[in-house]
């Protein structure tokens, strides 16, 4: 442990203090968890408010925690929302530095899905959990989905440590998607969801499929919208079917939901 004094001068001078007046961990509570609450054993722990240090060690990301609770000889924290993988922890003690570190692996976990039963044209789909991959692409994990055993392939379009948001393609009723992400300490997280004809919006234009440039005025009927109404359109080309538009704005709608 470090303490450093700097006087009025381009001088610092470090002074070490002793080993058994420094910040020492001594054991873990667990070496491997999801979520919730880790115990860190040690001692001279109160030498100033706690931070919780935890280092990817394939990543290098560091995050820093604050403490639940502290006193001399012990340190409970939450275990914060990173990514999969295993983690060096130590308890950090300002000005002084840190600890030794002991070793956390935080696995991945599956909390279900929003919607739990898809459009059988498909749609956007959040995986909840804990432990899921900060950014993708993300060479430490894998993601592979199924559509009735077909393999499809994936289109992330956001992730954090505790939800991916990814586009799924239309199918028939009754079909199953199943998604299956694979973490870096090798647990594999495990996804489903079907599709359904009663969970698809059933749309009609009531005026002309022709318009001129500038102008998105559309009239639909509205069914099968559950208890949501629309608050966007997207359009795409038939030429292009990567070229989506999303409309955002005024959206009349007639019939019963």
């Amino acid at each position: 442990m470090v303490d450093n004094t700097c006087a009025n001068s381009s001088i610092c001078l470090f002074h070490y203090i002793s080993s058994a007046s420094s910040p020492t961990l001594t054991s873990i509570s667990t070496n491997v968890t999801a979520s919730g609450s880790v115990t860190l054993i040690g001692t001279n722990l109160n030498l100033s408010p706690p931070l919780v240090v935890l280092t990817n060690e394939l990543t290098g990301v560091v995050t820093i925690t604050n403490a639940l609770s502290s006193n001399g000889t012990s340190v409970i924290f939450l275990v914060p929302s990173v990514e999969s993988g295993t983690y060096n922890v130590a308890v950090r003690q300002d000005p002084i530095g840190e600890s030794n570190s002991f070793v956390l692996n935080i696995t991945a976990a599956s909390s279900g899905t929003t919607p739990g039963v898809l459009s059988i044209n498909g749609g956007n789909v959040l995986l909840g959990g804990s432990g899921l991959p900060s950014t993708w692409p993300n060479a430490n994990f894998i993601l592979n989905i199924f559509c009735n055993n077909a393999f499809i392939e994936p289109q992330i379009i956001s992730t954090n440590p505790s939800a991916i948001t990814l586009a799924l393609p239309a199918s028939t009723t009754g079909s199953t998607f199943s998604i299956y992400l694979t973490s870096p300490l090798g647990n594999t997280v495990c996804y489903s969801i079907s599709s359904s004809s009663t969970n698809t919006p059933q749309l009609s234009l009531l005026s002309s499929s022709s318009t001129s440039p500038g102008s998105i005025i559309f009239n639909f009927t509205q069914n099968n919208l559950q208890t949501e109404a629309p608050t966007s359109v997207s359009v795409y080309s038939i030429y292009n079917p990567s070229e989506i538009y999303s409309i955002n704005g005024s959206i009349h709608l007639t019939g019963s939901v």
